[in-house]
């Protein structure tokens, strides 16, 4: 278990400060939470998720990556039991997700994923490519002449959720959330995750992330006010699997390629054999 006493550097981890009160949990999740390196005596009782509470504990940025693939491979024995971990990140961020109207006292998981079931994700892309394409200031096809050259591109490596924004290192405290649900793509509904600018609902979130957890292993690690991080199995390892990937990423978070990537082909190499996906929404 990491040493709380030792982790006294000063970060954004602090600020601002959340009014919690610290609930005591199961003894079996009590015990998953201490082996994952977590803080027992700070657990949140944060809301409820279909009559079940979602908790979060505190863990160092340093291990929280690690802590995450030990409780997923927990809830990997008992699904419909347990957990899912999704890291939050700092208290900024989840005190972002109750401003934003994401996080309310109770979340309707089982009805959102119902919607999502009906939903015909590839109209629907089509529909977000338009609607991308019809704001002015945005290039109508963001696409480059040639591959990219791998050294012009960053790719990603590390999930950043758990890093200060601008020195990146590890922060002093992050937040594991721990929802009662039994697949990781059902974590936007029972976070009530999206609705805003163009962040989609909650039930287009889900409806993409079954289609990329069913092609691609990508499972959610994690989720703040507008940051959405995957760990992926088989990422595509073809130019055309990863250059099709990213045209339906795009149209699903042109901020990745408007304010990060810049092209759609080098949005496709950093996807090529990378375990990590990153999202954003300004």
């Amino acid at each position: 278990m990491y040493e709380w006493a030792l982790a006294n550097e000063k970060d954004e981890s602090d600020k601002p400060e959340l009014s919690d009160q610290f609930v005591q949990v199961p003894g079996e999740l009590s015990a998953r939470i201490t082996d994952a390196g977590g803080d027992i005596t700070r657990i949140v009782k944060w809301f409820e998720c279909d009559r079940r509470p979602v908790y979060r504990f505190p863990i160092h940025g340093s291990i929280a990556v690690a802590a995450w693939h030990e409780l997923s491979a927990a809830h990997a024995t008992k699904p419909e039991m347990s957990y899912w971990p999704i890291i939050v990140g700092p208290n900024e961020a989840v005190d972002a997700q109750r401003r934003l109207g994401g996080v309310r006292n109770t979340s309707h998981t089982a009805q959102t994923v119902k919607q999502s079931a009906e939903i015909d994700v590839d109209k629907w892309l089509e529909e977000r490519l338009a609607l991308v394409r019809c704001v002015p200031q945005r290039p109508r096809q963001p696409y480059t002449p040639r591959w990219p050259h791998p050294a012009d591109v960053a790719l990603r490596t590390e999930f950043t959720t758990p890093l200060s924004t601008f020195l990146k290192r590890p922060l002093r405290q992050v937040w594991i959330a721990l929802l009662p649900i039994q697949r990781s793509w059902e974590a936007a509904a029972a976070m009530s995750f999206g609705k805003w600018n163009e962040n989609p609902k909650p039930l287009y979130h889900v409806a993409l992330h079954h289609r990329w957890q069913q092609l691609f292993g990508a499972n959610l690690v994690a989720m703040t006010h507008d940051v959405l991080e995957f760990q992926v199995a088989r990422p595509p390892t073809s130019r055309d699997v990863a250059l099709a990937l990213a045209e339906n990423q795009y149209n699903y978070c042109p901020d990745i390629v408007e304010q990060g990537m810049e092209s759609i082909e080098a949005l496709a190499l950093s996807l090529l054999n990378s375990n990590i996906w990153y999202f954003w929404w300004d």
